[in-house]
């Protein structure tokens, strides 16, 4: 057995990075202290020169970890752009527990899952090497990448499960303020049209969406794929706005629904600290909810028309997709 792979699930630093569904195997990789408990991404973003790694052919993999423990991590979902990584951080400063933020393997399952029958795993095997990560992730909070909201019901349907999302409208004007908007609506726009288009089969094609639908598209196919992955389990769902109305009360909320132990006093702490005053995924930046208000504010200026575009396409599939429930 390799040494990375003898070491997994004893040391926390081994981590599967990647799932590669071509050749069946697992990228481990050795992280440090800080990488684990700080990084926003645990994407490639993490590689570095003289990172320690090893391929390990899924058989092993999966042989090593049925010897650990059969449990499991609490998860956060969320739609993009609403907040998740703030509420991954406070949650463990808070609590003490570890997070594990958008691992890989996750994505590579949500991209599966919304091939539909065309996906390489199918429901059973993808179930299983779910399992199979999980008990390298626990007792970890996981919070997912954005598109993983269709498979809430992949993962171990005893597992605590947050889902963080915001209003449509506000929604809209926070993707329309970024400097790579187009970008980050484009890369995964394929897989987020194939998933709206479970629910819309009148969904107009993708390349005839302006950028505003691309955002609507967004907020419809992450609300819609989520709300019916989370059917039939127990799930906290979570308004952001209304979350930054009462931080404290809400990161309480939030820990016992993860189940993690947290007191009054260090939900206090955690969100009278320095992460509710910078950029979470670029804590070197100051951010908070007042210059959240602003940015929202101009956006909805600059951009009125692509958000009302945006808007209309969401009336218009809001019923079929993800129900009027959702505002």
């Amino acid at each position: 057995m390799s040494e990375l792979l003898n070491r997994l699930g004893e040391d926390v630093l081994v981590y599967p990075h990647q799932l590669n569904l071509l050749n069946d195997s697992v990228l481990l990789v050795e992280l440090n202290e800080s990488e684990l408990s700080e990084h926003s991404f645990l994407d490639e973003r993490i590689f570095r020169p003289d990172m320690k790694f090893e391929w390990v052919p899924w058989e092993q993999f999966e042989a090593r970890v049925t010897t650990l423990p059969d449990e499991s991590p609490s998860y956060i979902f969320h739609i993009g752009h609403c907040g998740s990584t703030l509420l991954s951080r406070l949650a463990a400063a808070a609590s003490g527990a570890q997070a594990i933020r958008e691992p890989l393997p996750l994505r590579t399952f949500a991209i599966d899952c919304a091939d539909g029958s065309a996906g390489m795993l199918g429901d059973e095997e993808l179930s299983k090497r779910a399992r199979s990560f999980e008990r390298i992730w626990a007792p970890a909070t996981v919070k997912a990448t954005s598109i993983c909201t269709n498979i809430v019901d992949v993962v171990n349907a005893d597992a605590p499960v947050v889902f963080l999302y915001q209003p449509a409208e506000t929604h809209l004007a926070v993707i329309l303020a970024g400097e790579n908007a187009l970008q980050d609506l484009r890369g995964f726009g394929q897989n987020r049209y194939r998933r709206l288009a479970a629910f819309a089969p009148d969904l107009p094609p993708l390349a005839s969406l302006s950028i505003g639908e691309l955002a609507a598209m967004t907020w419809l196919a992450e609300v819609s794929s989520g709300g019916q992955s989370m059917q039939g389990r127990e799930v906290l769902k979570l308004d952001f706005d209304a979350f930054l109305q009462q931080p404290e009360d809400s990161l309480a909320d939030v820990c016992a629904a993860l189940g993690l132990v947290a007191t009054a006093e260090t939900c206090a702490a955690a969100v009278s600290g320095p992460i509710m005053r910078t950029y979470s995924k670029a804590p070197e930046h100051a951010y908070g909810p007042k210059l959240r208000e602003e940015v929202i504010a101009d956006s909805q200026q600059r951009n009125a028309a692509e958000i009302s575009k945006g808007m209309k396409l969401i009336d218009r599939f809001r019923s079929t997709t993800c129900g009027e429930d959702w505002n």
